[in-house]
């Protein structure tokens, strides 16, 4: 989602209350050079004069995703607010994670995350200027928009084709996967399995599999990457089984 049209769009989806205007969308590999000492990688990153935006497509049913939040945190405040700034300078930042997992078990397709100063009281929020939120794609919420609705189901391998956003976004992921950025596919395959290797579960490699599958990556890279992050716990035979049954 690196073109600017549909991260604006996708972002007017997905916090409406904001009426953003204009982003500018820094491409990955540019962020990661200026960031490259903190070894940080960034899936979207977007700004504007008073707000930055980061969304993450989280691979895993991670049960540390609170740390991982706080962890994107540190890394978007250390360049909001540069150095002798004071912190009242400190830009709003967004980080929202897509994921086809539910790591708080409650079935909502939408979370979002609050500082409280009294537990016991949901009123008592601390204003911090940041903002964290979790999509889950097979949750149910009424309140979402039509097209961000149809971009959960497209994670989950369902492309409605009258939804002119998502024949946007289909299309600028197999733009990319034809790119030369893609050709490099062990690493990029190494950054969306490695996140697994502490979780060796079949359905989470299945999920892998299918989010893999639904960007036409072919079943013979999938395998190489398969027995390379799972070959100590699977035989080539199990992987190919479970590749069946993805």
């Amino acid at each position: 989602m690196s073109k600017k049209e549909n991260c604006l769009y996708f972002l007017r989806q997905i916090l409406p209350e904001l009426d953003i205007q204009d982003v500018k969308v820094t491409p990955q590999k540019e962020f990661n050079k200026r960031l490259k000492e903190r070894n940080t990688r960034f899936d979207i990153w977007a700004k504007n004069k008073t707000q930055e935006f980061d969304i993450e497509m989280q691979m895993r049913n991670d049960s540390a995703i609170g740390k991982r939040f706080r962890y994107y945190q540190s890394q978007i405040d250390k360049d909001t607010l540069p150095s002798g700034k004071n912190y009242r300078h400190i830009k709003a930042s967004y980080i929202i994670f897509f994921s086809p997992f539910d790591p708080f078990g409650l079935g909502q397709a939408k979370y979002e995350m609050e500082v409280l100063a009294n537990r016991n009281n949901p009123e008592s929020v601390i204003d911090t200027n940041a903002h964290w939120l979790y999509f889950n794609s097979l949750g149910h919420d009424d309140c979402l928009s039509y097209d961000l609705r149809n971009f959960l189901d497209y994670m989950n391998g369902k492309v409605n084709e009258d939804s002119d956003f998502i024949k946007k976004i289909d299309s600028e992921v197999k733009d990319y996967v034809a790119s030369p950025e893609w050709r490099h596919l062990d690493m990029n395959l190494d950054m969306m399995l490695a996140d697994n290797t502490y979780d060796v579960e079949v359905e989470d490699i299945k999920k892998s599999i299918q989010m893999l599958k639904s960007v036409d990556v072919s079943n013979e890279k999938i395998l190489n990457n398969l027995k390379k992050h799972y070959g100590d716990h699977f035989s080539e035979e199990e992987l190919k089984q479970i590749m069946k049954e993805a």
